[in-house]
C-alpha cells in the first residue's frame, strides 16, 4: 500500500462517519448541489469563452474564470 491508497481509505472512512452524523438526505443534497454547480459553472464558462474572438482573449478569459 502506498500513500495514495492510505489517503483513499482514510477519505472513505471519514466520509462514512461524516455522512452518518449529518444524515443521508442532507449529505446527498449537498453532493448533488456541488456536482450540479460544477457542471452549470463549466457550461456557462464555455459559453463566455466562445463569445471571445481572438485566442489571446479566450486564454485570458479562461484564466480569469478560475478565480
Amino acid at each position: 500500500m502506498n500513500f495514495v491508497d492510505v489517503f483513499i481509505v482514510l477519505f472513505a472512512v471519514l466520509s462514512l462517519t461524516r455522512g452518518y452524523s449529518i444524515g443521508l438526505v442532507r449529505q446527498a443534497g449537498s453532493t448533488i448541489g456541488f456536482i450540479a454547480g460544477l457542471f452549470v459553472g463549466s457550461w456557462i464558462g464555455n459559453l463566455i469563452v466562445s463569445q471571445e474572438s481572438s485566442s489571446v482573449s479566450k486564454s485570458l478569459t479562461g484564466l480569469l474564470q478560475c478565480w
